[in-house]
């Protein structure tokens, strides 16, 4: 038995090797066991990338197989040649270039979970692009990344200053842009266009990040959305729908920052609302100036669905079921339940969300879509959808859930196109754990308290994402109104009957009044938005109907 070393793609993969200089293509070791006096070489690989069966009537190709057979110093020289290129240390491994933009919160993933993707030998480096401030608690979360890496600024996606930051990528060599949080991948689109890269067109990315834009493209899953610009013309459209209630958000906004509902019953009191948020702090989320648009407020069920688009499909890689708490005016996020990919409420919802990443051209990468199911009418509406993967480290309970999450297969797409096949034609996937994430809200000022903490990290069926996302005990927090002003989030994978128990033990903790050391509140600000008491009461009731 001969070992050779070659490059053979399979047949089938050729055309995707083609203007790809991102895909990986070292050599790989190929056992051949015979050479046949029929002049056919027979080989077989011991990658799972590469494999042929190559004839070689050619002249050139004979003569070299019979010098193989007749010359004993080829072939010492062919398995020397070998044994270098195998060996550890001289390997024909590939160094990776990847950049991310806006890398934070659950983009932080990429730089543990490129480690699944690569062969053996390969190694990466990263190039982590800024676009905007953070959140101290998302800042954090880019210590996952290697101290080392290079960190470039390009303010606001500015076009004047994306020429820096354009030749840098060029000088590297970057073999991919990853799109990382909010407007990570609405920039990142823009940088793998200008590289020639995959990824999702960018004249249309106003789809994917604007309220007002979405709810067009969508058709019958729109939300009637209103520029909110004037008072009358906000009026007129209040008195158009049906529903009771009118919400106030951001145009791009993320994470309920800047959300409200307001009743359409007391006209006066509306009008001061309007009129407060019309000439009010138009900071959302990126603490950037942004529109306001006013929609209906829908009631029902609510859910967020994780998809994985690829050749013009979409694959449904995560489903989970809101059941967050009202706050006075406030929606604030609770508990999160996983669905089963193939559930009664999946099978509706997957073909929903194949049709809006359509109308967004969402058609490469990972998506993060939040729906409504109306009570009464059973309508389904688009909430939102945001061309990037689920946020808070949501990626590793999904794959802990489901084996693989969106995140991994986003990599795959990159540096192996063939295993990504292979995982792909795996869905719908079963649960292989059940599973909930807890978002605790907090009442008031104060600190989380080290003995509640460890008494909640010892839980059995707690999961955690990694040191960039655990609270540190003794944090800060304040009382909470929406997703960023929660005081943290923690998730458990185990038996339905175990995570119910550890969910409902680590809110016991909350509502006992032992996770959280009161403070005092700073000068000119309430204490609290609801008493303590009654948001206790508003968990307690809303954790009684979570379907388990």
């Amino acid at each position: 038995m001969v070992l050779v070393t070659a490059l053979v793609p399979v047949p089938g993969e050729a055309s995707a090797l083609i203007g790809k200089p991102h895909l990986n293509t070292p050599f790989r070791t190929l056992l051949v066991p015979r050479v046949g006096p029929e002049g056919f070489l027979r080989v077989r690989t011991k990658s799972r990338r590469y494999t042929a069966l190559e004839s070689s009537n050619l002249p050139l190709v004979r003569s070299f197989l019979l010098l193989l057979r007749r010359n004993a110093v080829a072939r010492f020289f062919l398995i020397l040649l070998v044994f270098l290129t195998q060996w550890p240390g001289l390997a024909l491994a590939k160094h990776w270039v990847f950049a991310c933009v806006d890398c934070y919160s659950s983009a932080s993933l990429y730089a543990a979970e490129i480690k699944h993707c690569l062969p053996p030998g390969d190694s990466v480096e990263w190039i982590l692009v800024k676009t905007h401030d953070r959140h101290a608690s998302h800042e954090a979360t880019l210590r996952a990344f290697p101290a080392d890496s290079l960190r470039l600024e390009w303010p606001d996606g500015d076009p004047a200053t994306k020429r820096p930051v354009l030749d840098t990528l060029k000088t590297k060599n970057v073999d991919h842009v990853f799109g990382g949080m909010d407007e990570g991948q609405y920039f990142a689109s823009e940088l793998n266009a200008d590289l020639g890269f995959r990824d999702n067109p960018v004249a249309s990315r106003d789809l994917r990040r604007k309220k007002l834009d979405m709810s067009l493209a969508v058709g019958e899953y729109g939300i009637p959305t209103h520029h909110f610009e004037d008072i009358p013309s906000a009026l007129l459209f209040i008195d158009s729908f049906p529903q009771e209630e009118v919400t106030i958000k951001f145009n791009a906004g993320a994470g309920a920052v800047g959300l409200e509902f307001v009743s359409k019953t007391d006209r006066e009191y509306l009008v001061k609302k309007l009129t407060e948020r019309l000439h009010g702090d138009r900071r959302g989320f990126t603490q950037k100036e942004d529109d306001l648009v006013l929609q209906p407020r829908i009631l029902g069920r609510e859910f967020f669905a994780d998809t994985f688009s690829w050749n013009q499909k979409t694959y449904l890689t995560g489903l989970w079921e809101y059941y967050k708490v009202q706050v006075g005016p406030y929606l604030i996020y609770f508990v999160d339940r996983a669905l089963e990919l193939d559930s009664e409420i999946a099978l509706e919802v997957g073909p929903i969300v194949s049709e809006i990443n359509l109308d967004l051209e969402l058609l490469n990468g990972p998506g993060h879509i939040e729906l409504f199911r109306e009570t009464g009418t059973g309508r389904w509406y688009l909430v939102e959808n945001n061309a990037r993967v689920v946020g808070g480290g949501i990626p590793s309970a999904e794959k802990k859930i489901w084996g693989i999450s969106h995140l991994e297969l986003y990599l795959l797409s990159i540096v192996d196109s063939t295993r990504l096949e292979r995982e792909l034609a795996t869905f719908p996937r079963k649960k292989k754990l059940d599973a909930a994430n807890l978002i605790v809200p907090a009442p008031t000022y104060g600190t989380l308290n080290p003995d509640a903490m460890r008494t909640i990290r010892e839980l059995g069926t707690r999961i955690s994402f990694g040191p960039q996302f655990d609270p540190a005990d003794r944090k800060s927090v304040k009382p909470t109104h929406n997703l960023m002003t929660s005081a943290f989030m923690v998730s458990f994978a185990g038996s339905t009957a175990d995570v119910r128990h550890d969910v409902s033990s680590a809110l016991g903790l909350l509502t006992g009044g032992q996770l959280i050391d009161p403070a005092p509140a700073p000068t000119g600000c309430a204490a609290s938005i609801v008493a303590e008491s009654v948001l206790f009461e508003h968990l307690r009731s809303r954790f009684e109907t979570v379907i388990w």
